[in-house]
């Protein structure tokens, strides 16, 4: 077994097959697949971390 797993790398391996697909692209769709809770729950303000990003994050709510 490899540093990553079969998932991630046919993941990468989509990814770089897709035009106009970038390394943010990329990045964005790798942390939403593996901590799609914890994605959400910052989005959405309801994690405590959410507060500390939403200044830097556009996009964040917290309130």
């Amino acid at each position: 077994m490899g540093l990553l797993k079969r998932s991630t790398r046919e993941f990468f391996d989509e990814a770089r097959r897709t035009p106009n697909y970038s390394f943010l692209d990329f990045l964005h769709g790798y942390i939403y697949g593996r901590w799609t809770h914890l994605y959400i729950a910052i989005g959405t303000g309801q994690h405590p971390l959410a507060k500390r990003l939403a200044p830097r994050l556009p996009g964040i709510r917290t309130g």
